[in-house]
């Protein structure tokens, strides 16, 4: 992982004078993930996907939003995008576009809770076509030298005739449909939508699909970059974001609204009962939720799989962001298991303990019931997820030893039942925010 605060402070003047850097620090923050969340679809069904939701591009919108299908979770036989789709029911269903970037495959429509959508891979393939007929060659010393310095080899180029062909083709499409406001789920590798929209004075509002500490390099910077690749607001889970003072905070925190979040109040109200897990993890003392991360996941499953072998009273349940056939590919011990069935919200309210290195779910867990037991792999869960030790629901190992201490210490499973700094509750404030962001008819 490239240190971007630190080249940002040592070559300040370069970088704030190139205006590229203002979303390709985003791409050398994330160097070390590159491709690590890619899965294999045969041509056919990406062909196929291209013309979900066709008919619904042929209309104009006052809202657009883009999320992700992996964020889809069955809710009472349909399914349902946990970060949006309860913005979307508020704002105006038939008046909101959402644009889905599908991991693998689209859920059927007539599963999906929303209706009007479409899928991402229309625009990219124009985007494709537009990068072959506008490509150019660019070369910038700052960026090569990162490139040397760092053994990078990073093709800055592409990025940059990428973005350019998605800036054009996001622009000319907002000419034409008008959106008064644009939700992303992720706003920074969608910077490229954010520039149009401002050239076209059209309203920003970034989503918190993951956690963001003060250490996020996406969310603060040393450099003062340009307003025009940053959201204009931002709703969070709670009000930890307003409180992060570290180097330079891209969203003012007068633009920050604590909206809580819709699944985990689902949940805390609708627990599943599956008698086939029970019986599986009724020989068993303790139970682990393990969530997997593709950044260090390799390093984590050999971790989990040397605990299991001391611990065989404990039962250690991996849970990727999405199962693949990989998964079942890898020898594991019999106390750690894989339950492709049900989600990380449903299997964690069976665990006694929660384990991942720095994901989101380390939020999430407490809030459910489960405390935390974080593995500091690459210093990553002490670098962004030191501040929830504080909340007494969260201990950091730094070592396997350190883990299985505290493994065997009881719990009492300190379920957070009010506002805390991390998650806001109560998502009814969702439709206050609303009420005052988004423009009316």
């Amino acid at each position: 992982m490239i240190p971007i605060f630190e080249i940002e402070k040592e070559y300040k003047e370069e970088l704030e004078s190139l205006e590229e850097w203002n979303y390709l620090r985003n791409i050398y923050r994330s160097i070390d993930t590159q491709n690590k969340n890619t899965y294999k679809i045969n041509k056919i069904d990406a062909i196929k996907s291209i013309f979900y939701g066709f008919k619904n591009w042929f209309r104009s919108y006052d809202y657009l939003v883009f999320s992700y299908s992996s964020e889809r979770r069955l809710i009472k036989n349909k399914f349902f995008d946990i970060r949006v789709d309860s913005l979307i029911d508020i704002i105006n269903n038939n008046n909101t576009l959402l644009i889905e970037n599908p991991d693998i495959l689209h859920k059927k429509k007539k599963l999906m809770h929303t209706k009007v959508l479409v899928s991402r891979r229309l625009i990219d393939i124009f985007t494709i076509i537009l990068v072959k007929l506008t490509k150019k060659n660019y070369s910038y010393n700052i960026l090569d030298i990162f490139n040397k310095k760092d053994d990078l080899n990073l093709d800055y180029s592409s990025y940059i005739n990428r973005f350019n062909a998605q800036y054009k083709i996001h622009k000319l499409w907002f000419k034409l449909i008008k959106p008064k406001v644009i939700y992303l789920d992720c706003f920074y590798d969608k910077q490229y939508i954010i520039k149009a929209a401002k050239e076209l004075d059209i309203e920003i509002i970034d989503v918190q699909h993951g956690l963001i500490g003060k250490n996020h390099s996406a969310y603060f910077s040393r450099l003062n970059l340009s307003s025009f690749y940053l959201p204009d607001k931002l709703f969070s889970f709670g009000i930890s974001e307003k409180k992060n003072t570290m180097y330079n905070g891209l969203i003012k925190k007068e633009n920050i609204f604590p909206i809580g979040s819709f699944y985990l109040d689902y949940k805390k109200r609708n627990r599943i009962e599956d008698k086939s897990l029970i019986r599986i993890l009724s020989n068993y003392n303790k139970i682990v939720g393990v969530t997997l991360q593709w950044t260090v996941e390799d390093k984590l499953i050999d971790f989990i799989i040397n605990i299991a072998r001391i611990e065989l009273d404990t039962i250690f349940i991996l849970i990727p962001r999405t199962y693949t056939n990989k998964y079942t590919k890898i020898q594991l011990p019999k106390n750690v298991i894989l339950y492709p069935t049900l989600d990380f919200y449903t299997l964690i309210t069976y665990c006694t303990f929660h384990t991942t290195v720095n994901s989101t779910c380390a939020l999430e867990a407490p809030i459910l019931g489960i405390d935390n037991i974080l593995i500091d792999i690459d210093n990553l869960a002490t670098l962004f997820l030191k501040e929830l030790v504080s909340e007494k629901n969260t201990t950091i190992a730094l070592t396997e030893k350190d883990f299985i201490k505290a493994l065997n210490t009881n719990t009492n499973k300190n379920e957070i039942t009010s506002d805390n700094n991390f998650i806001k509750f109560s998502t009814e404030n969702l439709r206050n925010i609303l009420n005052y962001s988004a423009p009316t008819n």
